[in-house]
């Protein structure tokens, strides 16, 4: 290693001599800033179309009819009072806590104005909070 040759650089041609010529053309001119743009509004030439520029109308949601009374909490509330219902008709296991969540979403559903829905899920899951109790044993002892 000590013995390699050191690379040499290759060698480039020099630049073209400056001469009188070079500079016969007389100074260079001074550096002109560009022109400013004018400040204010621009007008244009044809006024833009109706449609350009009216922002879009976005329609509030509906707060009445069938769907939005069934919809949101009171739609949970009605599933879940079904499915309370259910599960202890059609199997051995019933779920205790479903009618309670039922009619959580029920009250739920009334605060938030779906009336309808709510009353229903609440009715639903009434009955059953009925059937869990007698699939669970603590009515069906009531009962005899």
């Amino acid at each position: 290693m000590a013995n390699d040759p050191v690379p040499t650089s290759p060698s480039y041609p020099s630049p073209p001599p400056v001469n009188a010529s070079t500079f016969a053309a007389g100074p260079t001119p001074a550096w002109v800033p560009p022109p400013l743009a004018p400040q204010g509004p621009q007008m244009t030439a044809r006024p833009a179309a109706a449609w350009q520029t009216a922002p879009p109308q976005v329609r509030a949601p509906a707060r009445s009819g069938l769907a939005f009374q069934f919809s949101g909490d009171a739609m949970w509330s009605v599933i879940f009072g079904v499915a309370s219902i259910g599960v202890p008709l059609f199997t051995p296991i019933y779920f205790p806590i479903l009618p309670i969540f039922g009619l959580w979403r029920g009250i739920r559903a009334l605060g938030q104005g779906r009336m309808a829905g709510g009353v229903a899920g609440l009715i639903v899951s009434g009955i059953g909070c009925l059937f869990s109790l007698l699939a669970s044993g603590l009515l069906s002892s009531l009962l005899h």
